[in-house]
């Protein structure tokens, strides 16, 4: 529930590790895209949902073209979803939010360029 309103979002990659990043919402009892990342990159892989600092977000990379690695959480003062870029040219095949006792980090397997990273 990225928007905190009771109701499951969905966030999906399309096709199947394809090049499209949405957001789905239930709204008048069909799901409808609420958000789509700016950008259409090829090869969208990396995907993990939870809290980061507190709010609800979801983490996404895609391993071609731009290759960026960004988290998607709701605005509620703008009232709709806002991406976040943490990193390009990097390539994530996964992505994962860890809680610490010194805050939460983002870990990500950049694959492409042979990385392991800790993002704050």
């Amino acid at each position: 529930d990225l928007d905190v309103d009771g109701e499951v979002e969905f966030a999906l990659l399309s096709p199947f590790h394809g090049n499209q990043f949405d957001i789905f919402k239930k709204i008048d009892g069909e799901y409808k895209s609420v958000f789509q990342y700016s950008k259409q990159l090829d090869f969208y892989h990396a995907i993990f949902a939870d809290t980061f600092n507190g709010v609800p977000s979801v983490v996404i990379g895609a391993r071609k073209e731009d290759m960026d690695l960004f988290l998607v959480q709701y605005d509620h003062n703008a009232h709709k979803f806002r991406s976040h870029l943490i990193d390009t040219a990097v390539g994530p095949s996964n992505v994962r939010i860890v809680h610490t006792d010194d805050g939460d980090i983002i870990m990500s397997a950049n694959r492409q360029i042979g990385q392991a990273a800790i993002y704050r």
